[in-house]
């Protein structure tokens, strides 16, 4: 059992683990692979690849969502799918704590936003490659004059992952706002744990 936010009436209920499996259930998953990167997601979803940024095998990125419709609720959130080529030699925990160290340097620089993590926890993905669950929450304020704009609030769950032969990090981020983050974790895990990067 796990609590969740009801969308209707913003209290914290009881799901039980029926009842989160059948939101995992009720999509129909299929596998967006290029490059030795691959990743599984709700076959309703959109890729979007933007022309202006580097696109091979050394270098991507891809964005996957269905915010193109308005009235799905899946347009509340957001798949990144992210990979590079690392020139030095690094092992995942170096990358994982230099993650750290640049969200204390955000905080650092931006008083009046949060930048923080959340937890991170050791993880394996499709492969059983050695893998990071990184979850963070950002608070901030977008608007040109402050006051124009309240703060929003995001969460993210990050699946980053290094494959010493290829010598690629390839990590997934799944963002949404933080009032409704708890409710669809499963999905995002389910999301995640599926990257694989050869």
């Amino acid at each position: 059992m796990i609590g969740i936010l009801s969308k209707k009436n913003n209290i914290q209920q009881v799901a039980s683990d029926e009842e989160i499996a059948s939101i995992v259930d009720s999509y129909e998953f299929t596998k967006f692979q290029v490059y030795d990167v691959a990743i599984s997601h709700p076959k309703s979803w959109h890729i979007f690849v933007n022309p202006s940024k580097p696109f091979d095998y050394y270098d991507g990125q891809v964005k996957i969502d269905h915010s193109m419709d308005k009235s799905s609720k899946d347009n509340e959130f957001s798949l990144s799918l992210r990979w590079a080529r690392i020139e030095k030699n690094i092992t995942i925990d170096e990358y994982v704590n230099e993650i750290q160290k640049q969200y204390l340097l955000k905080q650092k620089k931006n008083k009046r936003d949060l930048y923080k993590i959340l937890s991170i926890n050791e993880d394996s993905c499709n492969g059983g490659t050695k893998s990071y669950l990184i979850k963070s929450e950002v608070k901030a304020n977008h608007s040109i004059y402050r006051i124009l704009k309240n703060d929003e609030s995001f969460r993210s769950s990050e699946l980053v992952t290094y494959n010493p032969n290829s010598k690629r990090i390839a990590f997934a981020v799944m963002t949404s706002r933080s009032e409704i983050f708890d409710e669809y974790q499963f999905l995002f895990n389910r999301i995640l744990r599926s990257l694989n990067c050869q």
